[in-house]
Formats: C-alpha cells, sequence, structure tokens
C-alpha cells in the first residue's frame, strides 16, 4: 500500500509538471510578444537620437542660411556702393562740362545737321522723347553741339536754349553696362535718375540703347 501511494504521488508530480508544459502553439506566441516587447522598447529609445537629430539639423540650416544671409550681403553692398559713387562721378563730370561751356563743333537748329557731323562717334545721335517732353525743355532750341566725353567714353554734347535758359545740355553716348552700371532704361517703363551737382539738376537714364544726361540750372522750370 505504501509502495502504492508513492506511485501515486511521484506520478502525481510528473503529471503536474508536464501539465505546465507550453505546447508549440503557446511557445510561439510567447516569442512573438518578446519580439513585440523588444521592439517597442527600441522604439522608445531610437525615438530620442532621431529627434536629437532632427533638432541639431534644424539649428544647422538655420546658421547656414543665416551665414548665406550675410555673404550675399557683403557681397551687394560694395556694387550698391559702387553703382552710387559711379552715378555720382558721371553727375559731376557732366556738371563740370555744362559749366565750362567750351566753344560748340557745329552750331545749327537742325538735329539732321548734328547727326551728320558727330562722324567720330559709334553711334548716332537721336532726339530724346523724354527730353522733349520734359515741362520748359520742348520750348527749347537747338544751339549745337561739340565732342565731349563721358568717363572717358566720346559723347556728343547738344546744347539747347531759350532767352531765359540758354544753357541747357543733353548729352549722349553708347549705353555700355560694363562701364555705367545698371541704370533706368526708358523702354522698360523705368523712371530717369534725379541727382544734383554743382548746383545743376542732372537726370541719367538709357533711351534707345543710348546713356542720356541732362544737365539744367536746378532753379528752372524742369525742378518745379
Amino acid at each position: 500500500m505504501k509502495k502504492d501511494m508513492k506511485k501515486t504521488l511521484r506520478q502525481s508530480s510528473q503529471d503536474f509538471f508536464a501539465e505546465q508544459q507550453l505546447d508549440e502553439a503557446q511557445l510561439v506566441n510567447l516569442q512573438q510578444l518578446q519580439q513585440q516587447f523588444a521592439t517597442s522598447e527600441n522604439n522608445k529609445t531610437s525615438k530620442k537620437p532621431a529627434l536629437l537629430r532632427y533638432r541639431l539639423s534644424m539649428v544647422a540650416s538655420v546658421f547656414f542660411i543665416a551665414a548665406l544671409l550675410t555673404f550675399v550681403l557683403t557681397q551687394l553692398q560694395p556694387a550698391i556702393k559702387s553703382q552710387e559713387n559711379l552715378i555720382t562721378a558721371i553727375a559731376n563730370e557732366v556738371a563740370k562740362n555744362h559749366i565750362k561751356m567750351k566753344p560748340l563743333d557745329v552750331k545749327s537748329h537742325h538735329f539732321n545737321d548734328m547727326q551728320k557731323f558727330f562722324t567720330q562717334l559709334e553711334f548716332i545721335p537721336t532726339p530724346s522723347t523724354y527730353f522733349q517732353s520734359q515741362q520748359g525743355v520742348s520750348s527749347y532750341t537747338l544751339i549745337g553741339g561739340r565732342y565731349c566725353s563721358i568717363q572717358s567714353i566720346t559723347a556728343a554734347q547738344l546744347r539747347y536754349g531759350d532767352a531765359q535758359d540758354p544753357h541747357t545740355t543733353l548729352y549722349q553716348t553708347e549705353y555700355l553696362p560694363d562701364v555705367f552700371g545698371e541704370l533706368p532704361v526708358l523702354e522698360q517703363g523705368q523712371v530717369p535718375l534725379v541727382t544734383y551737382a554743382k548746383g545743376l539738376r542732372i537726370e541719367i537714364w538709357v533711351e534707345k540703347q543710348l546713356l542720356m544726361v541732362s544737365s539744367t540750372m536746378a532753379s528752372s522750370e524742369t525742378d518745379r
């Protein structure tokens, strides 16, 4: 009887532990759960470095854009200043020629006579629509012209006048962007530059592919 009880106890223990073992399907489910848990933990830990990298890239982008803007502004500023200096130089040169009023090389009230005379130019002098449309200038009479230069480029000085203002000048020369820089083009709807030099009103523009500069008394009707 004792022997049978021992067998029964032993068998019961084996049966109990056998029941606790997982079948193949349960084992696979357990492994999948372990993998899902591991993946979840990895994602949690990997999000922090990814977020850090994103923030660092954003900061680097901001610094790059700021550096690029600084570089562009640094490059543009000298060019803008150089163009301003060039306009001032043109205005001063024209004003100086205007004030000197050297003797005319040709005298005539007809523009075609100017075109026939200026044979040493790289262009043909052309009547300016803008100049003639200005208040007061439309009544002026062509007096004559002479050779001159603007920034070492040969030009024509055309002299206009009337009883009140006998000394209004219009300068024409070939428009060379490399020499004169970017200037307003009349045909593109741009407005002529207006500046003052030596008490004179100076207007600078491009018309019919020619650089044109007018010089009048600052107190004349065209300045009102």
